[in-house]
């Protein structure tokens, strides 16, 4: 047998790992559940900020982790995690309970996090053109929504029944990524090249100091990536707000995510007809638009409007987070990554509770506009311009 073919073969078992990972069957009834037992909106956003903040401030050691120590123990690490997370939320009660749930989520996800990306690259053939990396990149980010859509309509059908039939279906797939993550074939060549503590250190100048292009990147990446990840967790509250059953809650979670996974799947498409730069520019007015149309219109209007943030996203996962990997050595792919969503994370995690006090104290409206604002200031502006004026003068190879 061609002993390339075990390694191609785990790009497969990534979309695979990828689609029960986020077969999460709670998700779309995660803010309904903790109201149930006894949360507010702002201890909600206190929880998922527990969780951002576990994953930022594990992104980078587990990046190395996996780096150092092969992609697929990091994996399996990760799977291992999350499978005790949700046994823990099957007893919780109380605000303590559930930190500790997120707090094993968190490890989890840190774990997992940017190892699949490295992976997808250290499997594919070391000389394959950008836009086949584009291309494997937005499949995986389809094969993410397929599995959160799906998984979020089995939990509107499990919520027919009750809240403790979706909690223990989700206990038994959140076992599965583990199986998966056993089978992978761990890219040997690229082991040899794992980073010291003091390459973290230079490819994090590399990220932020030294490539200016990469920089500007990389803070708009981590902007749009922060400001987007809001609205998943402002959704259900927003529903609830327009009066949608809870029954739809599934329904209305499988929509947004598959057109994150479409415009995923599609964006090495797009971008190749369009170009990396107009996307570029189309991702911010997109966000805008969005959080516009949410806090101004009322009803199941405002519900398709939060759409343009979803493909936002879709954009935003494939096109800056390709750029910035070709722009990264193969061997410190999984710390840069992890670096990225450090940066993400702590951001939200600094600015999730104080919209749940937001949402909390002056309504979900005038929350809508305040991050509607955030993307108004001049400076963003400039950033964007920046971007696109180097991308312009950046070689082909590099962008497109």
């Amino acid at each position: 047998m061609d002993p390339i073919t075990p390694v191609a073969n785990n790009i497969k078992k990534i979309y695979g790992f990828n689609f029960l990972w986020l077969f999460i069957v709670i998700m779309p009834l995660l803010y309904p559940y903790y109201a149930h037992l006894g949360m507010g909106v702002q201890e909600f956003f206190q929880l998922q900020a527990i969780f951002g903040l576990t994953v930022g401030l594990l992104e980078i050691p587990t990046g190395y982790f996996s780096d150092r120590y092969g992609r697929k123990t990091s994996l399996c690490v990760g799977a291992l995690f999350s499978g005790i997370g949700y046994l823990v939320l099957l007893r919780a009660t109380g605000f303590v309970e559930l930190a500790i749930h997120e707090f094993l989520l968190g490890v989890a996800l840190s774990f997992v996090s940017g190892t699949d990306v490295a992976i997808i690259y250290d499997s594919l053939p070391a000389d394959s053109p950008r836009r086949q990396t584009s291309k494997a990149l937005g499949r995986m980010q389809f094969s993410y929504s397929s599995g959160e859509a799906l998984g979020a309509l089995l939990g509107s059908y499990l919520i027919a029944f009750s809240f403790h039939h979706v909690i223990v279906t989700q206990i038994i797939i959140s076992w599965l990524p583990l199986v998966i993550a056993l089978t992978i074939k761990e890219p040997r060549h690229r082991m040899r090249q794992a980073p010291t503590v003091k390459s973290i250190s230079s490819i994090w100048k590399h990220l932020l100091g030294d490539d200016r292009l990469l920089r500007l990147l990389a803070v708009n990446f981590v902007f749009t990536m922060m400001t987007t990840f809001i609205v998943i967790w402002m959704a259900q509250k927003y529903w609830q707000e327009n009066n949608i059953p809870l029954v739809y809650f599934g329904i209305l979670w499988a929509v947004y995510s598959m057109a994150i996974g479409i415009t995923a799947h599609f964006t090495h498409f797009l971008e190749h007809k369009f170009g990396a730069n107009r996307l570029i520019v189309a991702i911010p007015l997109l966000c805008t638009l969005s959080y516009f149309l949410m806090a101004s219109l009322h009803g199941f209007s405002g519900v398709i409007a939060a759409l343009l943030l979803y493909v936002a996203r879709g954009l935003n996962n494939v096109v800056y987070r390709d750029i910035l990997n070709w722009r990264v050595p193969s061997e410190l792919r999984a710390t840069a990554n992890s670096i990225l969503n450090f940066l993400f994370r702590v951001s939200f995690a600094v600015i999730g509770p104080l919209i749940g006090y937001s949402i909390d104290h002056v309504g979900i409206r005038s929350t809508l506009y305040f991050v509607f604002s955030l993307h108004l200031p001049p400076g963003q502006n400039d950033q964007r311009r920046k971007v696109l004026s180097i991308c312009s003068f950046d070689s082909q190879a590099q962008l497109t």
